[in-house]
């Protein structure tokens, strides 16, 4: 299986597997989710005559028509019923699956549950209960003379017609064939009056698609939404084309960008330390916290390929203290005459360093100026 669980593309996979101990239940699901797999699990719940009958009936059905067949060991069969409803119990407990259902021999959903986005089954366990109420219910009348019927095949000689003979029957296969009616006998003795699971009109088939919408639908509301087009108008269409810096250093408190006086006056511990400073495209974008000054876009907003500009960030002003320390009041914030200053400061040393780059760069050789931040790597845009 590991081309499948690990290859690439990946394919919808339906594996059969008797999961007749914890570690292996485990082993074998965990190979699948691992790889990025939505895991589900379906247990056929039955009673052990039954299936201790199926051993007997699928092998010798097979040497009757393909001349072979697998079989199971009653020691194996007898100790992987025992265990099925722990098994199940602890791959629901642990939320290892994705999905897990109960079902009866004919496919229909006994029981169902699904893990939630916080990683725990949504429903009560009762993996492990179902199972055990289904193994220990009344027959039906028309389950009890599938019973027979198969019991009658494997006992006739002359089951493959007058017109082929059939081979003997092994007598490992007639000695498990025996032991399944002794055991079918007994249940219907002990089962009376026992009702079982309610059953759903679900088949399996359908339960796995409509799991398969919903972890899609699950997916699709983690995923980031678009913006939608009335956000991207609002982008592109802003008042003024605009550019964004990223500062980097979060740590730095000091205040920057475009803000009332009112806003930058009432800066307090818990507003937001501003991270993003917006300019107008035609200056330079300057980081508050080394200086590192990089060119912007044209008036048009294009860099790279986006062909979009950005929206002006709103920034407001605010002082912060590191854990442990004192918080700063708003009287002790900078003054709105303080930042305007900085501000003027900063746009000087931008347009000095703008003019400085055109001088070394001829306009015959690079292009226009304002295509400077696409064609120079280093600086950084």
């Amino acid at each position: 299986m590991d081309h499948l669980r690990a290859g690439s593309p990946k394919y919808d996979v339906v594996a059969s597997h008797p999961l007749g101990r914890k570690e292996w239940a485990e082993s074998w699901v965990r190979g699948f989710s691992d790889e990025g797999y939505h895991t589900s699990v379906a247990f056929v719940a039955s009673h052990e005559s039954n299936s201790l009958l199926g051993i007997a009936d699928r092998y010798q059905t097979s040497r009757d028509e393909r001349g072979y067949g697998r079989w199971v060991g009653r020691r194996w069969h007898d100790d992987f019923y025992r265990n099925i409803p722990e098994v199940a119990h602890d791959l629901e407990s642990r939320g290892l699956v994705d999905s897990i259902y109960v079902t009866n021999r004919d496919g229909r959903i006994l029981y169902e549950n699904h893990r939630g986005s916080d990683g725990r089954m949504r429903d009560p366990l009762g993996a492990r209960d179902t199972i055990k109420a289904e193994r220990d219910r009344q027959p039906t009348a028309e389950e009890t003379e599938r019973f027979e019927s198969r019991v009658s095949y494997l006992e006739d000689p002359n089951r493959l017609g007058p017109e082929k003979d059939a081979e003997p029957v092994h007598n490992r296969v007639r000695e498990t064939v025996e032991e399944a009616k002794r055991r079918h006998g007994r249940h219907l003795e002990e089962s009376r009056g026992k009702e079982g699971p309610e059953i759903s009109e679900t088949s399996i088939p359908e339960a796995l698609r409509e799991a398969r919408d919903r972890d899609r639908a699950l997916h699709r509301e983690k995923a980031p939404q678009p913006p939608s087009p009335e956000e991207n108008e609002k982008s592109v269409l802003g008042r003024d084309n605009t550019i964004s810096a990223i500062r980097k250093d979060p740590q730095a408190s000091e205040p920057r960008g475009r803000s009332s006086a009112r806003e930058l006056s009432q800066g307090s511990e818990s507003s937001p330390v501003p991270t993003v400073t917006g300019q107008r495209a035609g200056s330079e974008s300057v980081d508050s916290t080394d200086g590192d000054r990089r060119s912007v876009r044209d008036s048009t907003g294009s860099s790279g390929s986006s062909g979009r500009s950005e929206p002006e960030p709103s920034l407001s002003a605010s002082s912060t203290s590191e854990t442990g320390s004192a918080a700063a009041s708003p009287a002790e914030g900078p003054s709105p005459s303080d930042i305007i200053d900085l501000k003027l400061q900063r746009i000087r040393e931008a347009r000095e360093a703008q003019s400085a780059r055109e001088r070394k760069v001829p306009d015959r050789r690079r292009g226009p100026v304002r295509d400077l931040g696409r064609e120079d790597p280093g600086l950084g845009l």
